[in-house]
């Protein structure tokens, strides 16, 4: 028997469709292990646990037939429907609003006169007043969703597959029965309108992200600042969020019911189930409503739960709806820190017991255990955590466990006063609202303090796209385990490993705070066919064409860590994705944004500045931005070093006055009149049809974007971004 069939069955599936997906293992290769394994299990007798064998090799065949039938039957007919001026009649499944933009995620009952049930994204200037559950009909074009790969797979994982543009006019026709989405969007509307009503201003929409999950309205620098401090984890709904607010309500009926475990477990399945529904069925919220499902049905009918089963099931739940779901990062985060913290549960359990026998005082006890909990959580989450980190995120903090520690107070007070304040403010009069959102909204002040703080320092994080930080990191972990295995004495290999990792975290923050202190990059990101290249010092940037994808290009930021964008120069390459400009200005709360004379695009910020010349200081640096016959460029300089930037394959010689700089930066393949061997790098942001690596020139032509970072005192380094 086995003893945990759905941690083995979920774990597999869902390993095997990871491959498949994400490393683009060939199915056929997976289908040979899982013969290999059916094999082993009939013909090798004498083989301990032949029945996991057998499991193993059911589940990854089940993972094969999965893929393939969603390649065949959903993604591949989904692609076959793109097309321009297309008729579109779809139903509104989701209403997202970023800024002043509105996007309807569509479920597509008929594209081109063809019948289909895919998803697809439609962007509107002006909201049409929809509703889940109404009909949309309209004409227009119909794309793969994504500027490039990264946010195409993005996409995949949640789904959706195609972007709509409508042509005109898009008709509503309201529905004459709401599916059950829309009756849960409705409490979900009416918590996010009470939350931002009473508590208002950053911490309310602080309270919103953590209480729905909805991020779109949070400022980017809060976002930011709680990533460079590791504290992201508490802007989404997970397993924090569900065990406050639905262990909360458990224990306060077994308090009102006097210990009815069963009664009080039963009562909060259906708002565990509810929970998972009004955050928008996210990957986090699935999970964890899986597991304390699981455990409080475990209680209802005495048994014992099994966590390791209970993640699994949830892995296993979420990728049978979407194969492709691994595609998403926050997937793997989500449930490697899970499993990490799952694993580490027995020995947390021995030292916890170890500190109640010795600390008598049971206040000063319950602090050791809560503070002790919180810190072996976060190094056993960060451990399981870091492949994803090194391969997806490419960033560190380093601040993650003393802002944790600083935290595991002020975020249960933040979200039960918030969920009080939503409820209090169905009574009359608000007096009762008003006060427990003046709690919230003290308790919000000190989380934004607290990741502010953090956050702030040159050292917060440590960025892993450089080779040489990887080589740190790889040579960190080598030591750690070497030590591991030749010193049996606990105490001196917790010595030996505290001075250790405390020694290379100092040299690191201080070699971090040098290199940024001298470092200027410019990071071309691959956009596809558009322009946008990011140069930053610090967390402010100057972006030298926004083009394509939002997503992409905030993203890049994010990673990058900049919170303040100074300016936002428009190229005439932009055309049809002024939308990104818009879209990111707004976010960043961009200084100015400047664009070439006859400029018509219509979602540019009121204020754009029109000009044909236009020169700037960023932090000691020399911007200069050109337009002449139709065509323009930029220049950089910093101290002895410069850069030219140009956006037009087909740019005349002449409009370039001065074309010899240190490094070439161009949209596209640069133009041939150009000779690249007289730059010491080239980097080529958008990947366009024509490949052109080779030398010095550095393309995203194979998905990837690249970072270079210039001084007089070190040259220059091209990085992966």
């Amino acid at each position: 028997m086995i003893p945990r069939p759905f941690a083995l069955v979920g774990f597999t599936y869902t390993a095997a469709l990871a491959m498949m997906v994400v490393a683009g293992v060939n199915v056929w290769v997976l289908v040979a292990c899982a013969v290999g394994f059916a094999v082993t299990a009939l013909f090798v007798k004498r083989l301990s646990g032949r029945a996991d064998y057998a499991v193993c090799a059911v589940s990854v065949l089940a993972a094969c037939i999965s893929f393939v039938c969603a390649q065949a039957l959903v993604y591949s007919p989904a692609l076959e429907l793109v097309g321009e001026g297309l008729s579109v009649k779809a139903t509104v499944t989701e209403v997202e609003t970023s800024g002043d933009n509105t996007y309807y995620t569509l479920r597509a009952d008929v594209i081109g006169g063809r019948e289909t049930d895919c998803k697809l994204r439609l962007y509107l200037d002006e909201p049409v007043g929809a509703e889940i559950g109404d009909t949309l009909e309209f004409s227009g074009a119909v794309k793969p969703i994504g500027q490039n790969e990264e946010s195409h797979r993005y996409y995949q994982s949640k789904g959706v597959y195609l972007w709509a543009y409508a042509d005109g006019e898009v008709s509503v026709i309201p529905a004459q029965k709401h599916p059950f989405g829309y009756y849960a969007h409705i409490p979900r509307a009416f918590a996010m309108s009470a939350l931002r009503r009473f508590i208002g201003s950053d911490e309310g929409e602080l309270a919103v992200s953590m209480l729905t999950g909805d991020k779109s309205q949070l400022d980017v620098r809060i976002n930011n600042a709680f990533r460079a401090s590791g504290l992201s984890h508490t802007l989404a709904v997970s397993g924090l969020h569900m065990n406050i607010i639905v262990l909360a309500l458990y224990n306060l009926v077994r308090h009102v019911f006097r210990r009815a475990r069963r009664l009080s477990a039963a009562v909060c399945i259906p708002i565990a189930l509810f929970y998972v529904v009004f955050s928008g069925f996210s990957v986090s919220a699935v999970r964890s409503c899986v597991a304390i499902t699981v455990m409080l049905l475990a209680v209802v009918i005495s048994r014992k739960s099994d966590s390791l089963n209970s993640l699994g099931l949830a892995a296993l739940i979420i990728t049978l709806a979407n194969p492709y779901a691994v595609n998403d990062w926050s997937f793997m985060l989500s449930f490697s820190s899970t499993l990490g913290i799952v694993l580490l549960s027995p020995f947390l359990g021995k030292a916890v017991t170890a500190i109640r026998e010795r600390i008598r005082l049971k206040v000063v006890s319950h602090l050791v255990v809560t503070l002790f909990e919180v810190l072996a959580v976060s190094l056993a989450a960060t451990l399981f955590t870091l492949p994803v980190m090194i391969l997806f995120v490419e960033q560190i903090s380093l601040v993650s466990i003393p802002a944790n520690l600083a935290v595991v107070f002020a975020v249960p007070v933040f979200m039960v006063s918030s969920v009080v304040t939503v409820l209090a403010s169905l009574l009359p009069f608000g007096f009762a609202a008003r006060a427990s959102a003046f709690i919230s909204r003290l308790a919000g002040k000190y989380l934004l303090g607290v990741s502010k703080l953090l956050s702030g320092g040159l050292f917060s994080s440590v960025s892993l796209r450089s080779f040489w930080a990887l080589i740190w990191l790889s040579a960190t972990l080598a030591a750690v385990a070497f030590a591991v295995y030749i010193i049996r004495d606990k105490k001196k290999l917790a010595v030996f490993c505290t001075a250790f990792v405390s020694v290379t975290l100092v040299l690191t923050c201080a070699v971090t705070a040098f290199s940024d202190s001298v470092k200027v990059s410019v990071t071309a990101v691959n956009v596809g066919d558009g322009a946008c290249f990011v140069v930053s010092k610090g967390t402010s940037a100057v972006l030298i064409g926004c083009s394509g994808d939002e997503y992409v290009v905030g993203n890049a930021l994010s990673e990058l860590g900049v919170t303040q964008i100074e300016a936002v120069l428009v190229p005439v390459f932009t055309e049809e994705n002024d939308n990104c400009a818009c879209e990111i200005g707004e976010r960043y709360v961009s200084e100015q944004t400047v664009a070439y004379p006859g400029c018509g695009f219509e979602m540019l910020p009121e204020g754009t500045i029109i000009t044909d010349s236009f020169s700037m200081d960023f932090h000691g640096v020399q911007i200069n931005y050109r337009y002449s016959g139709g065509y323009d460029y930029c220049t950089l300089n910093a101290d002895e070093t410069s850069a030219l930037f140009v956006f037009g394959t087909d740019t005349p010689q002449q409009i370039i006055k001065n074309p010899y700089a240190d490094f070439l930066f161009s949209r596209a393949q640069p133009p041939l009149w150009l000779d690249t061997a007289d730059y010491s790098a080239v980097a080529v942001s958008a990947g366009g049809n024509v490949a052109v690596n080779s030398g010095n020139v550095y393309s995203t032509f194979d998905n990837y974007g690249f970072t270079l970072s210039f001084n007089s005192r070190s040259g220059y380094e091209i990085n992966l971004l």
